[in-house]
């Protein structure tokens, strides 16, 4: 065997070795260019080997190339994820109880609605309410809350209550006076 041969079939494993690499790293396409360089490296030094002397030899090298670059690709995206080697490299998808929301809390802050309680600091707008003892996340609906003011849990947002302010036992809604001030009856500059 002449050093054009084995170069070929060096240059060639070096270069299927590269696409596997690229399928596992995230280089860009680097790699993956380099690869190819040394596949087309590979190619010439097996022209140069077999093209003369055995073109059998030459044409079996370009079916071999042509099927074993796109399956080692499409090995090492399928089958990496299930070897012991890919289980490191890639990170296990996450189990149905980290991905759903924590159900029971979402549940027992669901009850909370149409409750009133005490603001235990400011909301501004977010803070916390103290309900039956327990002090909970909770946002306004985007006005600033006084600590110790009366709220009523109106939704519930994630995993925290949204609350909005009243103005005494009975449960009246506190109107924003900015928004009845601000559509006051005063001619504004694109009036002709």
């Amino acid at each position: 065997m002449d050093n054009n041969s084995l170069f070929a079939i060096l240059l060639l494993a070096m270069g299927l070795a590269l696409v596997v690499v690229e399928g596992v790293l995230a280089s860009g396409g680097i790699i993956g260019i380099i690869a190819a360089c040394v596949i087309v490296v590979s190619g010439i030094c097996a022209w140069n080997a077999w093209w003369v002397s055995n073109p059998l030899i030459w044409w079996v090298y370009v079916g071999l190339v042509g099927v074993a670059v796109p399956g080692t690709a499409i090995g090492a995206i399928y089958y990496l994820p299930s070897t012991v080697f890919g289980k490191h490299i890639m990170a296990e998808p996450p189990t149905s109880e980290h991905v759903t929301p924590v159900t029971d809390q979402r549940e027992q802050l669901s009850q909370l609605i149409g409750s009133q309680c005490v603001t235990a600091t400011r909301l501004n707008p977010a803070g916390f309410v103290v309900v039956n003892g327990e002090r909970i996340h909770c946002e306004s609906e985007g006005m600033m809350v006084d600590p110790k003011s009366n709220v009523k849990v109106i939704a519930v947002k994630g995993n925290h209550l949204v609350v909005r302010e009243v103005t005494d036992a009975e449960g009246e809604w506190k109107l924003a006076d900015t928004a009845t001030e601000s559509k006051a009856e005063t001619p504004s500059d694109l009036d002709l």
